[in-house]
């Protein structure tokens, strides 16, 4: 109850779920055999009776915890557990098997609502199988990590409640495959060698389902066709994102002028290219210093007036060539003697 009311509102019902199977469950369920059958009819008395917690959570928790227990337990009560186990994975097995079953327990029941927080439509009997294969699933892997655990007590419970379960796990010929990969080390145990053998003639002459194998097998299909389109969408995203980021930091760098091109490293330049080039800078250099306006028109000025200087000369020249010619006339006729009127006339 302390753990229950100290939940916080953010745990919601998986903090009740906890502190039910800690504090009630748990307990119970390692006192005697009797105790363990008892929890699992506690289990299906809450099924029966029409409160508002969401079972389908509930058996998830259970199959995500029971298992961790099986560290801290004895051998005895490692086989309580598996008794406890088998009840509640049975009573979902019959649900499994039959439409009509589940219909008539499980489809107007208020613990199977698809959403528990409204009171919409309850979860449909197609989506109960594809739970049903999920949860199986990680009971799986569940026990494959404690047959696998370095603690020997863990390893020789996990082996315990593995026979415990003979009639309702595993349902599926590929799960007991990969169960098998994990018993081959334990048989050279010499501790766990006739648990391991014995539990491998059970598996071995186990009878399987075969059109289970076939929906979890569609149910796998589909789930990975799900994610892997999950995933193409969101490297899809992450590409477009990509893009725009890159075309919004080239348009920045345009406005602030920040695009250069690229300089070639100085390391790798020879000593003549470097003289090379520093020539070229400096013819650059002063042919750009024509561009001014100012250096322009003090050349033209120069120009012009080189020009008018050259052409005043030839001008002065040839006036004075002119004055003279006309001056050389008068010159002569000074020289001339009188006109002298003729005598007699």
């Amino acid at each position: 109850q302390r753990r229950v009311h100290g939940a916080s509102p953010a745990e919601g019902f998986e903090g009740f779920v906890w502190a039910f199977l800690q504090d009630c469950i748990f307990p119970r369920c390692l006192l005697s055999a009797c105790d363990a059958i008892f929890c699992g009819r506690f289990i299906e008395l809450i099924h029966r009776t029409p409160l508002q917690i969401n079972l389908l959570m509930l058996f998830n928790s259970i199959f995500t915890f029971v298992p961790n227990w099986l560290a801290c337990v004895t051998e005895c009560e490692a086989q309580r557990v598996g008794r406890f186990l088998a009840i509640v994975i049975n009573m979902l097995l019959n649900w499994r098997l039959s439409a009509t079953a589940y219909e008539k327990d499980c489809l107007n029941h208020p613990g199977f609502l698809d959403n528990p927080n409204k009171a919409t439509t309850t979860v449909s009997y197609s989506t109960y199988k594809a739970v049903h294969s999920k949860l199986h699933g990680k009971l799986t892997r569940a026990m494959a990590k404690g047959l696998s655990s370095p603690e020997l007590s863990e390893r020789r419970n996990t082996l315990l409640v593995l026979e415990r379960l003979k009639e309702v796990f595993p349902l599926h010929r590929k799960f007991s495959v990969y169960l098998s990969r994990y018993l081959d080390p334990l048989k050279e145990d010499s501790g766990l060698k006739a648990l391991a053998e014995r539990y491998g003639s059970i598996l071995a002459a186990k009878k399987y389902h075969p059109e289970l194998e076939l929906e979890d097998e569609r149910f796998d299909r589909e789930e990975r066709l799900k994610k892997e389109a999950l995933l193409l969408k969101k490297s899809k995203d992450e590409k477009k994102g990509d893009v725009k980021e890159e075309a919004r930091k080239m348009e920045s760098d345009d406005k602030k002028g920040l695009l250069k091109r690229d300089k070639a490293d100085d390391s790798k330049i020879k000593p003549t290219d470097r003289k090379d080039r520093y020539k070229e800078k400096e013819r650059e250099k002063s042919s750009s210093s024509s561009k001014y306006p100012s250096d322009r028109r003090r050349k033209e000025g120069m120009k012009e007036k080189m020009e008018r200087g050259s052409s005043g000369r030839e001008e002065d020249k040839e006036s004075r060539e002119k004055r003279k010619l006309e001056s050389e006339p008068e010159g002569d006729l000074k020289k001339l003697k009188p006109f002298s009127p003729v005598v007699g006339l």
